[in-house]
């Protein structure tokens, strides 16, 4: 884990953006690093999906902010090893 203080800002997508960027903007100072999954810099592996790279990250993150708004996410398959 990274010894500067991380934290994600997660929520739907199309939704909350605005909110979002307020809030990171708010975050930001030095030591810290905010992370947002629309940001450029997002840290994302090759054949990755979005869903697995934000999950990546919430691992290495200290913290953990969730917008809930009135849009929900996509659903996930649970496999099960028999």
């Amino acid at each position: 884990m990274s010894t500067e203080f991380q934290i994600f800002i997660s929520s739907t997508v199309d939704d909350l953006k605005g909110i979002r960027k307020k809030l990171a903007a708010a975050l930001e100072q030095p030591g810290r690093i905010v992370r947002c999954s629309e940001d450029p810099t997002f840290p994302v592996e090759p054949g990755m999906t979005s869903h697995d790279a934000c999950l990546a990250v919430v691992r290495r993150c200290h913290a953990f902010v969730l917008l809930i708004g009135t849009r929900f996410g996509g659903s996930i398959k649970v496999r099960t090893s028999r």
